[in-house]
């Protein structure tokens, strides 16, 4: 049992603490709690923005190093830039000849170590027209590559930024038609800006092979021949043909020309020089004309017109030598004859 407190020691006691509390220099007022709460959030925000600002620096110290590291020494080179300088595709393509249509539209700059690009060509006669322009402080090159033989160079193109024109020569002609691809190949130098334009030149030659001949020839379409022919003219006969002959000559006959009074043959050949005749269609009759063609994959052009002692002249005779490859179509000009009438090289009586 808990003994019972004296209530007045406890008066004493109370009487004695209350002394000893009043005596302690201890006062709290209001200001002072507020002025207390505001130092101490100063120095919360003071504790953050020590804290950003420290860290803002360590980010911009970083950053700072990352630049350095990964900036180029000088100023960028953007390849746009560099080719800005040279002709345009269009000013390329008011230098070519023979007015065919693009085939390729090339363009590139090499870096700071020389470089070689190869771009295939379409399958053809790759009769076509290169032209090249190019800035730099050495010369390009531009070679026509196949597997199955060296490269060949077309030609070596000052880089001046002028317009060079360039085309294949015929060089190797039976292994590049006959090769699976052909490509266009550029070779510069560093810092070389170059641009090129590549063309067909006009002349719609196609690779024909004739019979059971395994050799490619390089000769005009006859599509393209027939464009060539005389406004109003009406084709009247062709033919084509290659001499498979091992020696000597082929005849070949072109019938069909009726008794038209004036005619337009269109013709080409490659190979050994070509004749072609008019006569009558009587095989022992002489020839009323002839002419000696030259077979170098050209288009070429007889006009003859026919007189009294000619009446008798319907069809065409074209002696082959052996291995050449011939095409010719004969056109009724009569409605608008030439002005002017190329004359046979010979006339036979």
């Amino acid at each position: 049992m808990v003994d019972e407190l004296d209530p007045r020691l406890e008066a004493t006691l109370r009487t004695v603490l209350r002394q000893e509390a009043d005596a302690v220099p201890f006062t709290l007022r209001a200001a002072d709690f507020e002025r207390t709460r505001s130092e101490r959030a100063r120095a919360r925000r003071a504790q953050r923005w020590t804290v950003i600002a420290a860290a803002a620096v360590v980010i911009a110290v970083g950053g700072l190093a990352l630049a350095t590291t990964f900036r180029p020494s000088g100023p960028a080179s953007v390849p746009g830039d560099r080719l800005a300088g040279l002709p345009t595709f269009e000013r390329l393509a008011e230098s070519t000849t023979g007015g065919g249509s693009t085939i390729q539209r090339l363009e590139d700059v090499a870096g700071t170590q020389s470089r070689q690009w190869q771009f295939g060509l379409p399958t053809g006669a790759y009769a076509f027209e290169y032209l090249v322009a190019c800035r730099g402080s050495n010369p390009m090159t531009v070679s026509l590559a196949a597997e199955s033989v060296s490269a060949i160079k077309l030609g070596t193109v000052t880089c001046d930024g002028g317009v060079w024109r360039l085309a294949w020569d015929g060089t190797d002609e039976r292994a590049i038609l006959a090769a699976a691809s052909v490509s266009i190949e550029i070779e510069a130098q560093p810092g070389t800006a170059w641009r090129m334009l590549v063309v067909e030149d006009g002349s719609g030659r196609i690779v024909q092979r004739f019979g059971t001949s395994s050799l490619p020839f390089r000769l005009p379409s006859m599509d393209h021949i027939v464009a060539q022919r005389t406004a109003g003219a009406t084709e009247l006969a062709r033919g084509a043909g290659l001499s498979e002959a091992a020696s000597g000559t082929a005849l070949s006959t072109l019938r069909g020309l009726g008794n038209a009074a004036a005619i337009e043959i269109l013709f080409a050949c490659s190979g050994s020089e070509v004749s072609v005749s008019l006569a009558s269609s009587d095989p022992t009759s002489p020839s009323a004309a002839t002419w000696p063609m030259t077979c170098d994959g050209t288009l070429q052009t007889i006009n003859w017109v026919r007189d009294n002692a000619t009446l008798n002249v319907s069809e065409a005779r074209v002696s082959v030598p052996a291995g050449t490859a011939w095409e010719v179509i004969a056109f009724d000009i009569s409605a608008a004859p030439p002005p002017t009438i190329q004359p046979p090289a010979t006339t036979s009586p």
